[in-house]
Parts: structure tokens; C-alpha cells; sequence
């Protein structure tokens, strides 16, 4: 034993409290022969408020017999419990063995120390009610460990807002501070102003998963793969694909709304913290994790640490089988008999396929984001086609009768029949020739097209597809030149050719009235003409494409930009008198629009050049 006492924990009280305790007890001068006393050499304090260093020195301190063990200081007063789920395996199974009696090694320590160095708070923390019950039930204040935890802002026992007490965390390296009353403030509950009192019940919550987590950390197996588990969970939010690709937007957007973007944003800056645990997930930084950030996750996920550590994500995302057996005429519809046999995933699409053994069916259904589609029967197994055998053939029923029956629709029942080849194939006949051995289909046709063009005078190959069939398509194929000369188009018809040659007249009259009292100034086209003509705004557009005497003439009397270009500079040059025209005089006389006179600038510059070599 040290020195023949060691005080004996209080409830939840931290290690490094019961230390502090000590060491008022022993009436010590100081820190380091302490230090020594205890552990044999210097060691660093604070790690004490979160991780169980040095527990092999337990026997030393306490009297054997007594229920203080290694095990018990390690869960009831220190806070690896909570930290164990950030923690490797490796780490664990090496504590499990410090628990058990091995002397813990030098790296052991230091990476307990790193894993709990991020989760200080800046100033232990106190509940003043907590304060005034422990001095009524023990005589003396001590320092919680829940009230250390990260994120714990409200005592859950009491509901009251923690302080801060004038203890730095950083400062207990080298110091015992003993929970004393110079430590510790006993402030009126009413009269400190709470900035957070709009969030408490969800700091509160956050506290209770924490406590929940203290109590139960080292009881759960943390083997399982968090990340894939938390895909699993948010593919069933419908925020992640069948295939556990994550749309991390939509976490967010969820996420934020479930606890609130302005609660978040106090528990980080709380926490010190830049960023979130989404952004965190994201990047794929599950090792850097802290607990606060998995209850924050699990608490989204499943509603509390303790749902989310007992549920069983599958990884099948149609669930865990069996599934139900869809064959109507089966005794085992509607039970769970069919195995999931193959699992398929297309484009973020999963495709699930189901065989009922005892029926021999199998169906597959489709899966994506949350959303399951209807059952397509994929094959009826032997018991459905025995029965539609017998239905058909024995009882000699209609599809429809059948259908009914075997609750299925009569298509399906077509179908089936064409696979087990119960369909009768048909036979076709061919339709005789209309034309006799002796003549030849070639001699027929023309006199069927000679035929029709005395009777209406003009055959069109509607006519001859409606009363000589065939007869197009062969002539057509083998003698083209004679059927072009016997048959017209719509567009060479006598009406067409009347309405061709009226049009033709209005464009010409139109045309001569532009060219003798026009404006000169205007590029001639066939809106220009249209216009002049009286006719509509597409006649000599659309229109003249069916009009071939109007295209011809209308073709050969448009201008294109180039001509008209050169008719206009032409003009403004004769009107110069022998004085060289420049590049502003065609700008001031012509008004051109500037992407017209970019793009013909060079053209332009040669058409001016070519005009005044005419005046020297």
C-alpha cells in the first residue's frame, strides 16, 4: 500500500480526483515526491481525467481483497469506456490485458494519451448541485468524469448548466487540484444567464448517449465496420444507392435538419471544432472520428447509440430471407419459402431474384434508393405448368378460364403456351399473282398504267397503289424511265402547274417594279418580292420548292450579300465622280450592320480597291 491508505472512489468520481485526494491525505510537500510515490516516476496528470494510465501500479495503493481492481477504476472512473469505440483492436485487446494483470508498456500510454489529448475541455467542469451534494454525503466536493465528457454542457441528474471552475485542463500536467472550495464557485442556478437554453434538451440528449456510452462502452464488441454499417443505415434513409454510394448532400441536408444547423453550429464552436462530422464521412476520416461525431451519426441513423449498436444492417438491400413465395396455386403462397438466389446490380439499380423450392418459381424484383418495384415472374416453376397443362389440355378450359384460375392475366397465359409449345404454328398461304405465266408481270403493269392513264388522263402513284398493286414498286425496280413517263407527282399535276404559272407571273411584274422604281437601296430577296407581289411570307420560301418554273426564275433574280454588296459600293462609287471611295464613306452611306461589315471586311477592301484602280 501507499503510505497504508489510498481514499476509497466516489460514484463517477474521475482518476485523476481520486489522485488529487490522495494527495491532500498524504500531506505531501509537493508534486514530484507524489508523482514518485505513487507511480515510481514522473508521469503526466492530466492524461488521468480521461484514459486509466498506469494501472499496474492498483495493487501497490490498494489492500488485496478489496473490490478496487484495475477493471473497476478503468470503467467506473475513468472514461475509456466512451473512448473505446475510436480505439484499434490492437489497442483494446492490449487493455484487456492490462485489465487482467500485464504491466502496460510505454507506447501503450502514449497512444492512450494521444487518443484523449483532442477530447480536453479548456477548464474542468462542476454542477453546483452536485457540489452541495457530494459535501452533504461524503464532506468534500470531488471532480465528475461525466462532467468532462465532450459536448456535456447540462448535468443530467440535475439539469442545470455545468461551470467552469478555474482548474485549466492543460495546467493538471505537473499540479493536484483537489476539488476544493477554492476551486469551485457555489453559484445561484437563477442567476447565471444560460446562452444555450434553447438547445437543452438536445444537449441533454447528446449528454445521455454520452453517460449511456460511459456506462456500456466496454460491454459492446466495436469490431464491426462503422462506416459500411453507417451505409447500410443511410441506403434505408434513401441517402445512399442500392450499392452504398452516398449522396452527401442530401446526408447533409437531412442531417442538419434533424438536429438543427444552429444547434450544430453552438456544439462545434463548443467543441472547438472547424468542421462537421458529414463533411468528416465524406472525406472518408473515420479514424479522426470523435465519439461526440458517431453518437451525433447514430443518433441520426437509428434515434440513439443503443438502437444503433443492437440493430443488424443487411447487406442484401431487399433485407434478410426468406422471402414470400408469389405462386397463387402453391400451399406455400404468401409464406416465407423462397431463397434469394441471385443478386444483380445495374446502374444503381439492384436486382434481386427469388426461387421457392418447393414450387419451382422464381421472380425478380428491382430496388433502387429506397424504393422497391412490382415482382416480375421470371419462371413458374413445375407445379404452375402441370396445372395449366391440365387446364388446357385435360379440361379443355379458354385462356381466359384458365387465367382466372391460375390468377395470372390471359397474355400470360398465351406466353407460357408459346414457350411449352402448346401453340399451333400458322401456316401462310400465298396469294396468287394477278397476272398469268404467258403475259409476265412486266407486260401486265404497263397495261394495268396504260389502262389508268386513258381512264384519268394523269395517274399519280396513289392510283396505281390503290387499284394495281404492285405495279409501282415492280415498274419501279425494273423499268423506271417508261413509268416517269406515263405517271406524274403531285407537284407536275395541270393544277399545280396552273397555280405555278400564276405565281410565276405576279413574281415576274413584281420583279420588273423593283428594278425600275424600287429601292436600290434594298438587297432584292424573295421576302423583298413576296412582299411586292402581294403573295404570303413563306410563298417563295417553302412554297417555291414545290413550284419549279417560280424556284427557276426566282433563283436566278435574288441577290446574294456578295452581289448586292457589290451593286450597292457600285453605285456610291459612281456617285463620287471620279473620287477614290474609302472604307468610312461605304460605312456612312451604307449603314451596315458592324457584324456585316466584320465578316466582309476583306471582300470589302478588295471590291474598293478594284473600283478605284477604274478612277486612276
Amino acid at each position: 500500500m501507499v503510505g497504508g491508505f489510498f481514499p476509497t472512489p466516489y460514484p463517477d468520481e474521475c482518476y485523476y480526483s481520486i489522485l488529487c485526494r490522495y494527495f491532500v491525505r498524504s500531506g505531501s510537500a509537493g508534486y514530484k515526491p507524489t508523482v514518485k510515490k505513487l507511480f515510481g516516476n514522473m508521469q503526466c496528470l492530466s492524461t488521468a481525467i480521461f484514459f486509466p494510465m498506469r494501472l499496474d501500479c492498483v495493487e501497490r495503493w490498494i489492500p488485496k481483497g478489496t473490490a478496487i481492481t484495475r477493471k473497476t477504476i478503468a470503467m467506473n472512473h475513468t472514461m475509456y469506456p466512451y473512448l473505446s469505440m475510436i480505439c484499434s483492436e490492437k489497442f483494446r485487446k492490449d487493455m484487456a490485458q492490462v485489465l487482467n494483470g500485464r504491466n502496460s508498456q510505454k507506447n501503450f500510454e502514449r497512444t492512450g494519451t494521444r487518443r484523449s489529448y483532442r477530447l480536453w475541455p479548456e477548464y474542468l467542469r462542476y454542477c453546483p448541485r452536485c457540489v452541495c451534494e457530494d459535501k452533504n454525503l461524503y464532506g468534500e466536493p470531488y471532480w465528475h468524469r461525466a462532467h468532462q465528457l465532450p459536448g456535456m454542457v447540462y448535468c443530467i441528474k440535475h439539469r442545470v448548466r455545468l461551470m467552469d471552475s478555474d482548474v485549466l485542463a492543460r495546467a493538471t500536467n505537473m499540479t493536484f487540484y483537489a476539488a476544493s472550495d477554492q476551486r469551485l464557485s457555489e453559484h445561484d442556478d437563477n442567476s447565471i444567464r444560460d446562452g444555450y437554453d434553447q438547445y437543452k434538451e438536445l444537449f441533454l440528449r447528446i449528454g445521455q448517449e454520452s453517460e449511456w456510452l460511459l456506462h456500456h462502452g466496454m460491454d459492446i464488441d466495436w469490431q464491426f465496420n462503422f462506416r459500411e454499417k453507417y451505409m447500410r443505415l443511410l441506403r434505408e434513409k434513401d441517402a445512399a444507392t442500392v450499392q452504398g454510394v452516398p449522396d452527401y448532400d442530401l446526408i447533409s441536408y437531412h442531417f442538419n435538419r434533424y438536429w438543427g444547423e444552429e444547434f450544430l453550429e453552438i456544439l462545434y464552436t463548443a467543441l472547438n471544432e472547424a468542421g462537421d462530422c458529414v463533411q468528416e464521412l465524406r472525406e472518408a476520416r473515420l479514424r479522426t472520428f470523435r465519439p461526440i461525431h458517431h453518437i451525433l451519426m447514430m443518433c441520426f441513423l437509428k434515434g440513439s447509440v443503443k438502437e444503433f449498436v443492437e440493430c443488424k444492417v443487411s447487406e442484401n438491400p431487399f433485407g434478410d430471407g426468406p422471402w414470400p413465395c408469389q405462386n397463387p396455386i402453391c400451399m406455400h403462397y404468401g409464406t416465407n419459402t423462397c431463397q434469394n438466389s441471385d443478386l444483380r446490380y445495374v446502374n444503381g439499380v439492384a436486382i434481386g431474384f427469388f426461387h421457392c423450392e418447393q414450387c419451382g418459381m422464381i421472380y425478380k424484383q428491382i430496388r433502387r434508393k429506397g424504393k422497391t418495384g412490382q415482382l416480375l415472374i421470371v419462371e413458374y416453376g413445375h407445379i404452375w405448368k402441370t396445372e395449366l397443362l391440365r387446364l388446357l389440355g385435360t379440361e379443355k378450359m379458354t385462356v381466359k378460364e384458365a387465367a382466372k384460375i391460375l390468377k395470372c392475366s390471359p397474355s400470360a397465359i398465351r406466353w407460357q403456351k408459346k414457350k411449352i409449345g402448346l401453340t399451333k404454328k400458322r401456316t401462310y398461304v400465298r396469294r396468287p399473282p394477278p397476272y398469268s405465266p404467258d403475259v409476265g408481270p412486266e407486260n401486265y403493269y404497263k397495261e394495268q398504267v396504260l389502262k389508268f392513264c386513258k381512264e384519268y388522263g394523269e395517274v399519280m402513284p396513289t392510283v396505281l397503289r390503290r387499284h394495281a398493286p404492285g405495279a409501282y414498286s415492280y415498274l419501279c425496280k425494273h423499268d423506271y424511265v417508261w413509268l416517269r413517263e406515263h405517271m406524274v407527282y403531285k407537284k407536275d399535276l395541270a393544277e399545280y402547274r396552273k397555280q405555278d404559272y400564276e405565281i410565276l407571273k405576279k413574281v415576274q411584274s413584281a420583279y420588273e417594279q423593283i428594278r425600275k422604281g424600287g429601292d436600290t437601296d434594298k438587297r432584292i430577296t424573295r421576302g423583298y418580292i413576296a412582299k411586292i407581289a402581294g403573295l404570303g411570307k413563306n410563298t417563295l420560301v417553302a412554297g417555291a420548292l414545290k413550284k419549279p418554273r417560280t424556284k427557276i426564275f426566282i433563283d436566278s433574280v435574288i441577290e446574294s450579300k456578295e452581289d448586292w454588296l457589290r451593286r450597292r459600293i457600285t453605285m456610291i462609287w459612281e456617285k463620287q465622280n471620279g473620287v477614290p471611295i474609302s472604307l468610312a464613306d461605304i460605312k456612312r452611306e451604307m449603314s451596315l450592320h458592324p457584324n456585316t461589315f466584320v465578316e466582309y471586311k476583306d471582300f470589302l477592301k478588295e471590291l474598293m480597291d478594284e473600283l478605284n484602280d477604274k478612277t486612276e
